[in-house]
């Protein structure tokens, strides 16, 4: 019997063989029995043994197994766009610079990628006025206001930030509005300090391991010095002078060169007395519009998943807290994410007119504005093409481009339909824009990675779930 091979995925770990039904976006449990069949015969059930049959029988009749696609691309978001982008806009994020006093090599202005370079752009009053007066205008429906500040280095304009709080905080007349940037450190001095304390800044700051490895790459602007002995004079003196603050406001970002030894760097997080009890994010060095490959060693790879495993046993019990890295804060975030959708989401089949993921809402959730007040969905999308441009701080988000960015699928239906990654797919604009146009060549060079780290991330939740974990009691 010649069948249409269902809509799933199979994949296996040292605990099992599991299937992953797109339509009703469910993980089962299945036999090795009937994961071999699938997997070798997907289309052709003549050659499967009687267990294979029934077992699938049995899923049908549970609804499972369908082979339904979606059959038109369509944001479900497309039609209320419009009102959104006037009404639901909640944060801004402002380029006050592209200048740096750093020359950090994996950094996006750094030379080293297609998209920016340093240069002496600066916002001006003007600019960040009318930003603001467009956040304000356009967030009636917002349940809170935030604006960041971005660079280059961001604190290279402090009194520009000074300015666009004094100003904000007048326009919105009462309204909570929250402030926060990243920023390298080096400038955060006593003065500055005072003033972001008193407007409850959140304070990224960027910090990538012991000094050796930190100073391999964030160095000081024109000259071979690392940056790490500032960085770390100036959080002994934020740790001591504000102790409430340091530990409610300043979180800290990791950004990871996987030639680098993992363990290194979580023990001198984990044995630091200013960084073991703050808040971490960490990202891999990011390839998009990378002009080089990002490298990545063997042991890295290890010594990270040896990490993930042990986060998997604090949250079952098994481990304290204390044994656990907090570089995996934002991998386990991905993870609850994902089960979130799996253990909440009551579907038969996937609508007929539907969009995968990757694409945010563009102008609603961070929308960057540049120096010269060009409006684009958020800071990570390349500024040298106009593929991602929604408009200007003028004239507002053009529609129509703004319908394009959220509906990217439409130029790629073809091969999305049959990803069985389709819900959990990351690419968005920032991942398709080839500098002068929406490119299915450049987003498929990038489907198997993705797919290899979503399949990796299923497997994850699998075995979270298998150790006795409750996700849907996860809140």
């Amino acid at each position: 019997m010649n069948v249409e091979a269902p809509y799933i995925k199979l994949f296996k770990n040292s605990l099992g063989y599991y299937l992953f039904d797109v339509n009703t976006v469910k993980v089962l449990k299945i036999p090795e029995y009937l994961y071999l069949d699938l997997y070798h015969n997907p289309y052709d059930t003549r050659d499967w043994n009687k267990a294979s049959l029934d077992y699938m029988t049995s899923l049908k009749k549970d609804g499972y197994l369908s082979n339904h696609r979606v059959k038109e691309s369509e944001h479900p978001l497309t039609e209320f766009l419009d009102d959104l982008i006037n009404h639901k806009l909640s944060h801004i994020t402002l380029q006050v610079t592209q200048n740096c006093n750093l020359r950090c090599e994996y950094c996006i202005y750094s030379g080293e990628y297609k998209n920016r370079v340093h240069s002496d752009e600066r916002m001006n009053c003007n600019t960040m006025r009318d930003a603001v007066d467009y956040l304000i205008k356009c967030s009636s429906d917002a349940d809170r206001m935030a604006i960041s500040f971005y660079g280059g280095e961001p604190l290279l304009e402090f009194t520009l930030i000074q300015e666009c709080v004094e100003y904000a905080l007048k326009k919105a007349e009462g309204r909570k509005v929250i402030f926060n940037f990243t920023t390298n450190g080096t400038l955060l001095t006593k003065e500055k300090l005072e003033f972001l304390v008193h407007n409850d800044f959140r304070i990224t700051i960027s910090l990538d391991g012991p000094e050796f490895i930190h100073d391999k790459h964030r160095k000081l602007a024109y000259t071979s010095k690392g940056s790490f002995d500032k960085i770390i004079e100036n959080l002994e003196y934020i740790y001591d002078t504000y102790p409430e603050f340091y530990q409610s406001n300043i979180q800290f970002n990791t950004v990871i060169d996987p030639l680098n030894r993992f363990t290194i760097i979580n023990d001198f997080i984990r044995n630091n007395k200013l960084l073991s009890q703050s808040m971490f994010s960490s990202t891999l060095i990011d390839g998009t519009y990378a002009i080089k490959d990002i490298s990545h060693d063997d042991q890295f790879d290890e010594e990270f998943r040896y990490e993930v495993f042990k986060t998997f046993l604090w949250k079952t019990g098994w481990l304290s807290r204390e044994d656990t890295s907090p570089l995996l804060v934002s991998y386990y975030g991905t993870l609850k994410k994902m089960a979130k959708m799996i253990e909440t989401m009551k579907s038969d089949r996937i609508p007929e007119k539907f969009h995968r993921g990757g694409p945010c809402v563009p102008g609603i959730q961070r929308l960057f504005v540049t120096a010269t007040g060009e409006l684009y969905p958020c800071e990570r999308v390349s500024e040298s093409s106009s593929v991602a441009r929604l408009g200007d701080i003028d004239s507002g988000i053009s529609l129509a481009r703004a319908e394009k960015i959220l509906n990217v699928e439409k130029e790629t239906s073809e091969m999305c339909r049959d990803c069985w990654a389709y819900y959990f797919c990351t690419a968005c604009i920032a991942k398709m824009d080839d500098g002068s146009q929406i490119s299915t060549t450049k987003l498929s060079e990038q489907c198997n990675a993705m797919r290899s780290t979503v399949e990796r991330e299923l497997s994850d939740y699998v075995v979270m779930k298998e150790l006795g974990y409750q996700w849907e009691l996860d809140a």
